[in-house]
């Protein structure tokens, strides 16, 4: 495993205890939601940072369209959840904005998981032509 791979891996295991302790502290408190957004967040940057790491020590263009999958998944969940995450911390009422946010992500999640959105083809991005 190379060190860049290694440091993603890292902090995969960081966003994965933040999100196991936020969720755990909203199941304990809750009435304050924002715990549970902050969680989510934190588990979708986990799948972040583990696509990165699975990117980084691809070696075939397979492994690195499916390692771009697995980032593309983990950055629109996060999208989602941290707007959803701001929206508890400003404290509006309105849900309008962010059941948009969700709508949007969930189809572009969608597009992701038919293989809409990488072409296991075409060479990775930020690889040598």
């Amino acid at each position: 495993m190379s060190p860049i791979a290694t440091l993603s891996a890292a902090w995969t295991a960081v966003y994965a205890y933040l999100c196991a302790y936020y969720c755990v502290l909203y199941a304990r408190r809750r009435a304050e939601r924002e715990y549970l957004a902050f969680g989510l967040l934190s588990g979708s940057m986990a799948v972040l940072a583990l696509g990165a790491a699975l990117f980084v020590d691809a070696s075939s263009l397979a492994q690195a369209a499916s390692a771009e999958e697995i980032q593309f998944f983990g950055l629109l969940a996060s999208s989602a959840f941290y707007v959803d995450f701001a929206h508890h911390m400003t404290g509006r009422s309105s849900m309008r904005g962010v059941r948009v946010v969700y709508a949007l992500c969930l189809t572009l999640i969608l597009c992701n998981v038919a293989g809409l959105l990488v072409d296991p083809s075409a060479p990775p991005a930020g690889s040598p032509k």
